[in-house]
């Protein structure tokens, strides 16, 4: 069996740790090491084409977690973040995989083609959001990303097994 290899650890932001995005991000990192039979690098905020790559280099992702997306049945596809280019058309990866939780436990994820995604969304006007509105992205419903996606799979996250890791909000 092949594994990921992770240089990880839990980011802080404004004191608080924002696990969830880089737990996701390695859980279908390591899905994607698993199909394609390679070992994966993701390597953490070293790197800003990608979130992860294939040994070979022939595979490249970027992962967004998406937690609002079943709630507003859109995906927020960032491209501008303060006056800059940035994620969808920064993104120097082959793929990009957009996480959309299902339930507690189930997180569905839509894998598109990213040279596909971009002329797809490219007309679409931009809008405020994230990050205090710093960021700028379009707007795609749910069912069109689905019917834009090239593959769907779930995944399974056993967040129990993270307890151990959780603090306390102060």
């Amino acid at each position: 069996m092949h594994r990921l290899v992770r240089w990880f650890w839990l980011w802080v932001k404004k004191g608080k740790l924002d696990w969830v995005s880089k737990i996701v991000e390695l859980a279908v990192l390591d899905r994607l090491s698993n199909e394609t039979r390679e070992v994966w690098f993701c390597p953490v905020g070293l790197w800003k084409s990608w979130d992860g790559i294939s040994l070979s280099r022939q595979h490249s992702c970027e992962v967004k977690f998406d937690s609002r997306a079943r709630d507003t049945m859109n995906i927020f596809l960032e491209c501008r973040y303060r006056g800059e280019n940035s994620g969808l058309w920064k993104t120097e990866a082959s793929s990009w995989c957009h996480v959309v939780p299902v339930d507690e436990r189930r997180l569905a994820v839509l894998q598109f083609d990213t040279v596909k995604l971009k002329e797809a969304v490219r007309r679409l006007p931009l809008i405020r959001g994230g990050d205090y509105t710093a960021s700028q992205g379009v707007l795609l419903p749910l069912p069109v990303a689905e019917r834009l996606a090239e593959r769907r799979f779930t995944l399974e996250i056993p967040w129990q097994d993270f307890r151990p890791y959780w603090k306390a909000d102060a």
